[in-house]
């Protein structure tokens, strides 16, 4: 019995003996599977390494972005934006969000604004507050994008577009810009060197033993 069934393996293994053309096939194609096995590994672990140098407080996925940005138009949320290097740097435009693209948000500012042809591709740092599905509490989202475009709607209010972001940020707009105090002031009054307090032989102000 056992000599019966070394012979039909035999004669199985001859039928199916592969071609020397038919084993370079096999072999490239093992490579290619062992090659994709270990590219993928590399791609996951890059993937793992990178989620964790993103800070807790970004949101860099970019459906989660047009959903909050999304809820900030069905809420018509106020957002309050920073233009760099214009005069309005100064002060927050205040305008609402009304409109999401493929590329862009559309804001419909305030009636108090007046658009400038000097804004064009200019830099943006925007703030708004959301309240999202299910929770009772405002969110505070801050943005930094760049102006897309710009014009005036048949009501006379300015409409402005900046490129969709990169990330959200949960947190609430400066109430000031930074400017850096200049050098020697300190605390509001200017520094100098220090000197060495003079002697109180008497200990006057000095705690009891």
């Amino acid at each position: 019995m056992d000599r019966e069934y070394l012979r039909t393996f035999q004669e199985t293994f001859h039928i199916i003996r592969l071609t020397p053309e038919a084993g370079t096939v096999l072999l490239a194609a093992l490579l290619l599977a062992v090659a994709a096995l270990v590219a993928g590994i590399w791609f996951n672990r890059r993937l793992q390494s990178r989620l964790k140098d993103i800070p807790a407080n970004w949101i860099v996925s970019p459906a989660r972005i047009r959903d909050i940005l999304q809820t900030a138009i069905d809420q018509r949320a106020k957002v309050e934006m920073l233009l760099d290097g214009a005069a309005t740097r100064t002060r927050f435009l205040t305008s609402q969000a009304v409109e999401l693209s493929d590329e862009s948000l559309r804001l419909e500012l305030s009636g108090a604004v007046t658009l400038s042809s000097d804004w064009k591709d200019r830099a943006v740092e925007a703030f708004l507050r959301v309240r999202e599905r299910g929770e009772k509490q405002l969110r505070f989202y801050g943005f930094t994008s760049r102006l897309a475009g710009m014009r005036v709607d048949s009501q006379g209010f300015g409409l402005v577009d900046v490129y969709l972001p990169q990330r959200l940020e949960i947190r609430q707009k400066r109430m000031h810009l930074r400017i850096e105090p200049p050098r020697g002031w300190s605390g509001g009054s200017r520094s100098g060197p220090k000197t060495a307090s003079p002697p109180n032989p008497r200990g006057i102000g000095a705690s009891p033993p």
